[in-house]
C-alpha cells in the first residue's frame, strides 16, 4: 500500500466514525407461518390470513469500519416463510448441495433469494465471490427483481440507505457488491454453441444458487460441471454451498443427472408442493384442481415427475427398474437359464437390424439370494448408426470379449446366444443375410421366433412383445423381473434403453411406435431389441403360468 492509499483509507476510517453512516442494519426475522383463514391475522395487505409457529433472527447491525456485527438488530426485515420453506433455508445437515423441485406457484424463486441472502448473512466476513445462475438473461433480470423484494439493493445511480449491496450491470448479468466486501456475479448458462465454450469460468466461488437448472444441464457442454468446478474457495473448512430450483422435465438426460444426484452423499432432493406458498389463497388452488386433470394436478401443483400420458411402457419405473446388480447375494444363474438353447451360454443379446440404425442389448440373469425366480438385468447396449450389418457385428463381438470375456473360441469357452428379428422374403422383414454375418464371425445368432414349420419365419407380435416388457418391469402381483443395470452414480448401462422406456409414447389412436423409422422420433429399436431377445424364453414361461392356473382352477 503507497501512501496515497494509506491516507485515503485513513480518510475514509474518520468519516466512518464521524457519520451515521458507520453502521448498517443487516438484521433479518424469519416468521414461519401456516395458512390461518379462520383464526389468523393478515400480515400483508390482501394476502391469506396467517398464524405464527416460530421465528428466528439472523445477522444484526454491521459496522462499516470493522466489517463485523457489533450489536442485535434495531429494524430487521421480517420474512414470512413456510415450514417447507424454512427446512430448505435452516438446511444445516451434511449435504451442502439442495437440489428443489417446485411447483408453479410454490415460491421456489423466492426460496432461492431468501437462501442466497442468508449464506450473505451466515458469513458475513467472508469477502470473495459467490454466483447465481439461470438459463438466460431474462431470468437472471426476474431473480434481481425477486431479490431486492427480499433486502435493500441499489445502483451506482440511485443509492439507497441502508442498502445491503449495489448492482453493477444491466440489469440482469452483472455483478451485486454486497457491503461487506462479497460479490455475487450474475451469470447466465445459455450458450450458442459449443464452440464459444462455457460462460461460467474463471471465477471463484463460495456458494452458487441456480434457478431452473433442468434447462442448463441441456446446454452444449458441462455446465453442471463448470457450476462445480467454481466453488473451490470454500468456508467453514473449505465447504461450498450450491441451492438449484428445477421443474421435473420429460427428458432421460435430466433423470439421469438427477439419479446421480440423489446418490451422491453432497446432494439432498427436496420437493415444494403448491402448499410451500402461504400467500396465495386456497380459492385458487381449489379452481385449479377442478380444472385441471389428476395427472396436470400432480405434476403442475404437487412437483411430481410423470412419465407420458400415453406410455407405451406403462410399467417402467426409475426408482424400481433401474438398479445395481448387488455384489453380494446375486448368482449369475444366465447359463443354466439358457441351458435348454445349448450348453455355457453367459450372455443373452437382442439384435434389431435397422436400414440407419443397428442395435444390439446384452442381457444376463441373476438370482437374489432369498428369490426362488430369476431376475433379466440389461447389463449394456451397442447402437451404430450408417454402418453395414458386417460393422456392427464386429463391433458385437468386440464388445463381448473386451468388455464380457465372452466368446472367444476354445472348448467350454462362455458364449453369446444372440436373438433376432424373425427373417423373411418381404421387403419389411430381415434378410437372413443378416444372420450370415453374424455367423461368419463366430457368433450364434438364432431367430427371435419359429413357424410351425421349424422356420425362423415366425411372427412376434408388437403388443405381445411389449405386452410382455411391461409384465417382467411389473406385474400384476407387484413382482419386477426385468432391471437395467447402473452404476454407483445411478448412470444406467443402456442409456438408450431407458430414454426408449421413459418418452415412449402411444399415438392418439392407441397405436404404438408409429414414428418413421430413422427419425429421432422413432425410439422402437431397442424395445424391439429387448423384446427379441427375452421372447423366446419367456414368452414360453407366460404360457406355461396360464396352463398351470386352468390346471389348477379345475381342482378348485
Amino acid at each position: 500500500m503507497n501512501q496515497w492509499q494509506r491516507n485515503s483509507a485513513i480518510q475514509k476510517a474518520r468519516s466512518l466514525i464521524r457519520s451515521d453512516d458507520r453502521y448498517t442494519d443487516l438484521g433479518v426475522k424469519v416468521c414461519v407461518v401456516r395458512q390461518d383463514m379462520e383464526g389468523g391475522i393478515e400480515v400483508k395487505s390482501g394476502r391469506p390470513k396467517v398464524s405464527l409457529i416460530e421465528t428466528h433472527r439472523f445477522g444484526g447491525m454491521f459496522d462499516n469500519l470493522t466489517r463485523r456485527f457489533s450489536g442485535e438488530s434495531k429494524d430487521p426485515i421480517v420474512w414470512y416463510v413456510t415450514p417447507v420453506q424454512w427446512r430448505l433455508l435452516n438446511h444445516e445437515m451434511d449435504e451442502t448441495r439442495i437440489l428443489c423441485f417446485g411447483a408453479e406457484g410454490s415460491g421456489k424463486s423466492h426460496t432461492l433469494a431468501l437462501y442466497a441472502a442468508l449464506r450473505f448473512l451466515k458469513a458475513i466476513e467472508f469477502k470473495g465471490f459467490a454466483g447465481v445462475t439461470a438459463p438466460t438473461g431474462d431470468r437472471l433480470r426476474t431473480l434481481l427483481q425477486v431479490m431486492k423484494t427480499c433486502f435493500p439493493i441499489d445502483s451506482p445511480q440511485n443509492r439507497v440507505r441502508g442498502s445491503w449491496g449495489t448492482y453493477h450491470g444491466f440489469n440482469g448479468p452483472g455483478e451485486l457488491r454486497m457491503i461487506n466486501g462479497l460479490t455475487i456475479q450474475f451469470r447466465g448458462t445459455h450458450q450458442a454453441s459449443a464452440a464459444l465454450g462455457a460462460r461460467i469460468q474463471s471465477y471463484n466461488w463460495a456458494w452458487a444458487v441456480s434457478d431452473e437448472i433442468q434447462d442448463s444441464i441441456s446446454e452444449p457442454g458441462d455446465v453442471d460441471g463448470d457450476i462445480e468446478a467454481r466453488l473451490r474457495v470454500g468456508m467453514d473448512g473449505g465447504k461450498s454451498y450450491r441451492f438449484c430450483t428445477a421443474t421435473a422435465k420429460d427428458s432421460s438426460e435430466f433423470r439421469t443427472w438427477r439419479a446421480k444426484k440423489g446418490a451422491s452423499p453432497d446432494w439432498a432432493i427436496e420437493r415444494m408442493p403448491y402448499y410451500s406458498n402461504w400467500s396465495v389463497f386456497p380459492l385458487h388452488w381449489e379452481t385449479m384442481k377442478r380444472n385441471l386433470s389428476a395427472r396436470e394436478w400432480k405434476r403442475r401443483c404437487l412437483a411430481m415427475d410423470l412419465p407420458p400420458e400415453n406410455a407405451t411402457y406403462n410399467a417402467w419405473e426409475r426408482e424400481r427398474n433401474l438398479q445395481r446388480i448387488p455384489e453380494i447375494g446375486a448368482r449369475d444363474v444366465t447359463a443354466k437359464v439358457l441351458s435348454r438353447y445349448g450348453n455355457n451360454y453367459g450372455m443373452l443379446v437382442g439384435h434389431d437390424p435397422g436400414t440407419t440404425v443397428d442395435v444390439s442389448l446384452f442381457l444376463r440373469a441373476y438370482q437374489l439370494r432369498g428369490e426362488h425366480d430369476f431376475r433379466w438385468y440389461v447389463v449394456d447396449e451397442l447402437t451404430t448408426k450408417n454402418s453395414t450389418t458386417e460393422e456392427h457385428a464386429s463391433r458385437v463381438l468386440e464388445r463381448l470379449q473386451k468388455k464380457w470375456d465372452v466368446n472367444y473360441l476354445g472348448a467350454g469357452e462362455s458364449k453369446a446366444l444372440i436373438r433376432c428379428d424373425p427373417y423373411g422374403d418381404s421387403a419389411n422383414k430381415t434378410d437372413r443375410s443378416v444372420y450370415l454375418q453374424f455367423k461368419l464371425l463366430g457368433l450364434e445368432m438364432r431367430s427371435a421366433q419359429y413357424d410351425s414349420k421349424g422356420r425362423g419365419k415366425g411372427h412376434i407380435g408388437r403388443e405381445a412383445r411389449i405386452e410382455m416388457v411391461n409384465r417382467l418391469l411389473f406385474n400384476a402381483a407387484e413382482n419386477s423381473r426385468l432391471f437395467v443395470a447402473c452404476d454407483e452414480n445411478g448412470s444406467p448401462a443402456a442409456p438408450k434403453l431407458v430414454e426408449a422406456f421413459e418418452q415412449s409414447e402411444r399415438d392418439a389412436n392407441g397405436r404404438s411406435e408409429t414414428a418413421r423409422k430413422g427419425t429421432a422420433q422413432d425410439r422402437s429399436h431397442w424395445p424391439a431389441a429387448l423384446g427379441y431377445a427375452l421372447w423366446p424364453t419367456e414368452k414360453m414361461r407366460s404360457i406355461r403360468a396360464e396352463q398351470e392356473k386352468k390346471r389348477v382352477s379345475q381342482w378348485v
